[in-house]
Parts: C-alpha cells; structure tokens; sequence
C-alpha cells in the first residue's frame, strides 16, 4: 500500500521579509596612505615655512570625502541620518583632549604672559573650546604667517581645529536638508546636492567666513563628487 507523499506546508514562521543589510564601509588603505602624506605636509610646512604647504587641506578634504560617503549610504538606503547622534560621537571625542590641552595652555599663560594679554588670548581659549577661533584671530587681526613675533600665541594654530568643528556642524545639516529637498522635489539626491554644494560656499565666503568657504567649497566639489562612489 503507497502513501501520498507528504506536502511542504508553510507557516507564518517560513515566510519572513530577508533583513536588508545596510552596506557596510570597506577598508581604503588608500586614502589612509592620503592621511599619512597629510601629516608629513603639515610637518614640512612648519620645518620649511612657507615653502611646503597644503597638508590642512587635504585634512579637511579627506574628512568631509568620508563624512559625505557616510551619510549618503544613509541616505540612499533609507535609514536614518542621526544627525544629534553623530554630533554627540564627534564633539564628544573632541572636547576632551581639547579641554586638558587648554587648561595646561590657561596655566602657561599666568606663568608666562603678562596680565596685559590675558584678555586676548582668555578669548582665543573661550573660541578654540567652542570652535570659532578662526574668527576670534581674525577679529584680533592676528597674523598666522608672523612667525615668533610678539603677537604670535599658542592657540593660533587651533584654527583648523575651529574650522573642522563647524564643518562637523554644518556638513550634516546640508546633507539633511538636501535628502529632504529631494524628496519633496522627487529628484534623485545627487544632482541636488552638487548644486547645494556648489552655491553654499559662495554665501559662507559673502558672509566674511572665508576660511571655512574654502572648506566647504573643496568638501563640496570632492565630497560631492566622489563621495558617491565611496
């Protein structure tokens, strides 16, 4: 005697949505390498002043080529940006170091200084913790190619640091803003973003912020445009 073969039955438990896993962010020993060249041009900018320049630049960049790629994934797949989530990382990771290296600063400057600067650079301290000392130095007029003259202080040098911040700030911003134009448009994202990358930093340079113009007009044009490809 034969007995029908058994048929497969399916549960609700055999019939599961597959989990989309979101892309994940592959190793670039090139642009590690980059960073590396980075370090030895800023090095060679201040062993040969003024003949080797450019590493700053390349940081700034690189950083907002990675940050870009970061938050276009996230955009192109549908998750979240987590834009105060990814302000808490940042920032947080920052202002520790941050903080001990300008109390160490605060304690040269009553040991070393006369009181007759204390002002300027307790001011320069207060910009460089909250990441506007480019614009304290330039309000001081302070001369970042002086060399060791008078008006030269410890803190000058924490412009790119200040800078960095506020592209750590702004660079989200844009990109959220940006996804969200796009989908009200019902545009692709892209070309969208190569044009608000495009015009933003001409409004910054408007506004009397040129260093950080320069910032986002060179994290627009390479972040922008490679980015999509990270």
């Amino acid at each position: 005697m034969t007995h029908p073969a058994p048929t497969a039955t399916t549960t609700p438990s055999d019939t599961r949505t597959p989990t989309v896993h979101a892309p994940r962010t592959r190793h670039r020993p090139d642009l590690q390498g980059l960073r590396g060249v980075t370090v030895l041009l800023v090095v060679a900018f201040h062993v040969w002043t003024e003949r080797v320049s450019g590493g700053v630049d390349v940081f700034f960049v690189l950083s907002a080529f990675l940050l870009t790629g970061s938050f276009l994934r996230r955009i192109e797949t549908g998750r979240a940006l987590g834009v105060p989530a990814y302000w808490a990382r940042t920032f947080t990771r920052l202002i520790g170091p941050v903080a001990v290296m300008l109390l160490a600063f605060l304690g040269a400057m009553l040991a070393f200084f006369p009181p007759s600067r204390w002002n300027e650079l307790l001011a320069q301290a207060w910009g460089s913790l909250f990441h506007v000392v480019d614009r304290v130095l330039a309000g001081q007029a302070v001369d970042y190619y002086s060399g060791n003259s008078a008006a030269t202080t410890p803190l000058q040098h924490m412009w790119s640091l200040s800078v960095q911040g506020q592209v750590f700030l702004i660079w989200p911003l844009l990109l959220a803003a940006t996804a969200a134009a796009a989908r009200r448009t019902g545009r692709r994202f892209r070309p969208v973003a190569r044009g608000v990358f495009g015009a933003v930093p001409r409004m910054v340079n408007r506004s009397g912020g040129v260093a950080l113009g320069v910032v986002l007009g060179w994290a627009g044009l390479v972040g922008g445009t490679l980015a999509p490809g990270a």
